[in-house]
């Protein structure tokens, strides 16, 4: 069980920093009068590096329950 949670505690932190990043982005954003096209693209790049995460979060998760699985097998 200890090994699902390290993944997940370590994507959870960097989605709390991403998310952090983002908002402090687009308060600059606000606060140098930029147009909507820049706040776009950069909804855009932190939308692409979360759902990143999401998915190899996923992934390793999976890889770690087939290893499991095969560990059980050996014996």
């Amino acid at each position: 069980m200890g090994k699902y949670i390290v993944p997940i505690v370590i994507v959870a932190l960097l989605l709390i920093f991403l998310v952090l990043q983002a908002f402090g982005i687009m308060v600059a954003i606000d606060v140098f009068g930029s147009n909507v096209f820049v706040k776009l693209f950069v909804f855009l790049i932190f939308a692409a590096i979360v759902t990143t995460l999401i998915v190899v979060l996923v992934q390793r998760l999976k890889e770690i329950k087939e290893d499991d699985e095969d560990d059980l097998d050996k014996y």
